[in-house]
């Protein structure tokens, strides 16, 4: 069995949401996420303005979109991939944190550079 992942993070009372449709996939997204969180060289946070329709359709058509998830840190997580690296950004309401994670220190200056674009 591979059931869907549920998390609460203000308990009481219990406020129940699906995080991912299954537990591999949990697992897959926590590994994602934060591979390489911090490593010098190849790891950039950023918070930026709210993600507008125009900039979630140039990601799509510009990387590979991953899954995604509801809930915490923000209200919606959105993940992208390709060969420079991983893109994740945590949507509120009032801002959206980029973390950006490079393969190489290399990869990782080319991954930035096509991204500060959208900023």
């Amino acid at each position: 069995e591979d059931p869907a992942v549920y998390v609460d993070f203000d308990p009481p009372p219990d406020t129940l949401f699906q995080f991912a449709a299954s537990f591999s996939e949990f697992i897959y997204l926590r590994a994602f996420d934060f591979e390489g969180w911090y490593e010098e060289g190849r790891f950039l946070l950023e918070t930026r303005q709210p993600l507008r329709e125009e900039t979630i359709g140039w990601l799509t058509k510009t990387f590979k979109e991953e899954p995604s998830s509801l809930g915490w840190p923000g209200t919606k997580t959105y993940r992208y991939s390709c060969p420079l690296g991983r893109i994740t950004i945590w949507q509120s309401e009032d801002q959206a944190d980029w973390a950006l994670t490079g393969e190489t220190p290399a990869s990782f200056q080319e991954l930035e550079r096509q991204v500060k674009t959208l900023w």
